[in-house]
């Protein structure tokens, strides 16, 4: 099975060479994602079901007065 660098002619086999090192400096020079969130704590997972409790609760007094939702 041929590559794709089967099909670069040798007169361009530098320049892709160049091409290919300058994208691996530009992706080790690219900004990561430090994955500093941790698992959520049970406090934190109580907070959020309170407060969607709250929204939905809203909601459906909304919809029991008739009003439009979107």
């Amino acid at each position: 099975m041929k590559s794709i660098i089967d099909f670069i002619p040798e007169e361009k086999i530098d320049r892709f060479n160049e091409i290919v090192e300058a994208a691996q400096a530009a992706k080790a020079a690219a900004p990561r994602k430090t994955g500093t969130h941790g698992p959520r704590t049970p406090e934190q997972k109580k907070a959020a079901a309170t407060a969607r409790l709250a929204a939905l609760e809203a909601k459906l007094a909304a919809l029991e007065a008739g009003e439009v939702i979107d």
